[in-house]
């Protein structure tokens, strides 16, 4: 989605210029997609019908949702650690594409990868991490 096609443009763009019978909420959602964040997670809680965890990479919290069904967050259990793309979903994000969970023991080998590969993919939005309450993680936050 956050890749560039010979013309400059992604995926999204297109789809949202040759769609204008899209809301504009809607436009705006998909236009989001465009801040993709990839990387190595820490699954910290469970917190009703998402999870928290820590991306081992920007080192920030994030909400992550699945639009996959209720138990395709089931095995996602805090201290595990996941390799995931989200993308921002109003005030959460969601996992977009393949997840893989590994066991907590792995930190000290996948961590170090994690932090080279992982990356935040900004298009120009403006939007900046900051503090926020840990109950709430609203978008992405600072570590507490």
């Amino acid at each position: 989605m956050q890749r560039p096609l010979a013309d400059g443009r992604i995926v999204v763009e297109i789809f949202a210029a040759e769609h204008p019978q899209l809301t504009e909420t809607d436009r705006q959602m998909l236009l989001g997609w465009r801040e993709v964040v990839e990387g190595v997670f820490e699954i910290r809680e469970r917190v009703g019908d998402a999870i928290v965890a820590v991306n081992l990479a920007d080192e920030l919290i994030y909400r992550i949702r699945t639009n996959a069904g209720s138990g395709a967050l089931a095995p996602m259990r805090p201290g595990l650690l996941m390799t995931a793309r989200i993308v921002p979903l109003g005030g959460d994000w969601m996992l977009s594409g393949a997840q893989t969970l590994f066991p907590a023991s792995e930190r000290a080998r996948d961590a170090p990868a994690g932090r080279r590969t992982g990356h935040r993919a900004l298009a120009g939005s403006g939007n900046s991490p900051g503090q926020c309450p840990a109950q709430t993680v609203p978008f992405a936050c600072s570590r507490p």
